[in-house]
């Protein structure tokens, strides 16, 4: 009975053994299970964030060539002509638009093109700038936000500055050229009840004639100098070799330099002295400031000097004789214009 007894304990001991065994090869093999899937799931997350990040890429790549496609078109835009109904503006004529709704039919009889303004941007022969070779780029005018020259919107930019840039056809990449002030900004008022104003931060050089409220306020005499005053009998009479011109810019005619009779007589209130030709003579009675001397004086008086609407300078005020710095009684036969200027009448008067 005791071999059976103890027969039977060995059997129950080796399957508890074996039973412990299995157990333990179970958990082994669970956990080496457990550290395979981790490793396939970390792997998996790491190419999910991998996919995550090309997609990103591509849809940043995707909105800079929809914003460059964009830019395109709207410089193609600006430099086609309108055919057929619209709106020939001849230099100097102004166009006033009532309303603020863009790409509408405005009020009045007039018809309204909006377009977006093509500028020409000239870099002298032999410059030095760089990123200007454009192989496979493109120039575009581009605004600037908080790095640099960007494609993307026109909103929120961080300043008004903008950045004329090279842009890559291959990989949009931006290669700026020169930074500027926008050559022309419009600024609203802080309600926009009022009308807005336009600045222009660039220093400006107007080919033509610039006018203000109809007003030409630039613009110089045809050659661009200054033209012989003409004295009655064809003499150009002079002082010390200091003839006298004039010229007229921007709707104002100027005088300068000696003036005085062809004799040696005084000058006299009165006095016919020369005349200004047809386009520089005033729509009225115009009276300039002027000074009056003799001939070797170191010292001169004020006087003045009038042009009537026939273009005749005369003399309207001069000084009584005096006594110089010796005590010499001077008799005022010179007269200096001063550079006196006055508006001209414009054709049709004004």
């Amino acid at each position: 009975m005791l071999l059976l007894a103890v027969a039977a304990y060995a059997s129950i001991e080796a399957d508890s053994l074996v039973s412990q065994l299995d157990s333990q090869r179970i958990r082994t093999l669970f956990a080496d299970v457990q550290a395979r899937l981790d490793s396939l799931q970390a792997d998996n997350q790491a190419r999910v964030d991998a996919l995550q990040a090309s997609e990103r890429e591509l849809r940043r790549r995707v909105d800079t060539l929809q914003a460059l496609v964009h830019a395109l078109h709207e410089t193609e835009n600006a430099t086609r002509r309108p055919t057929g109904g619209g709106v020939s503006a001849p230099h100097g004529t102004t166009i006033t638009a009532q309303g603020t709704q863009s790409g509408r039919r405005l009020t009045g009889s007039s018809t309204y093109l909006g377009f977006n303004a093509l500028q020409i941007h000239e870099f002298p022969s032999g410059h030095t700038c760089a990123n200007t070779a454009f192989v496979e780029s493109q120039p575009m005018l581009l605004g600037v936000d908080g790095s640099g020259p960007s494609l993307r919107g026109r909103k929120n930019l961080a300043s008004a500055d903008v950045s004329v840039a090279s842009v890559s056809a291959k990989d949009c990449t931006v290669s700026e050229i020169q930074r500027m002030a926008a050559p022309l900004k419009v600024v609203h008022a802080a309600d926009c009840g009022s009308s807005p104003t336009l600045e222009i931060a660039l220093d400006a050089n107007f080919a033509g004639t610039l006018s203000v409220g109809g007003v030409a306020v630039s613009g110089a005499d045809p050659d661009g100098s200054w033209n012989y005053l003409l004295f009655y009998g064809g003499n150009q009479a002079t002082y010390h070799d200091e003839q006298a011109y004039y010229t007229k810019i921007g709707g104002m005619v100027c005088m300068t330099g000696s003036i005085k009779k062809t004799s040696a007589s005084a000058l006299a209130t009165g006095d016919f002295l020369a005349t200004l030709p047809v386009g520089y003579r005033p729509c009225a009675r115009a009276f300039i400031p002027g000074a009056f001397g003799c001939f070797h004086c170191t010292e001169f008086l004020p006087g003045t000097f009038w042009v009537d609407i026939y273009g005749n300078v005369i003399v309207g005020n001069a000084p009584a004789p005096y006594a110089d710095q010796f005590g010499i009684v001077q008799t005022p036969r010179v007269g200096y214009l001063n550079g006196a200027c006055f508006r001209a009448c414009p054709p049709g008067g004004g």
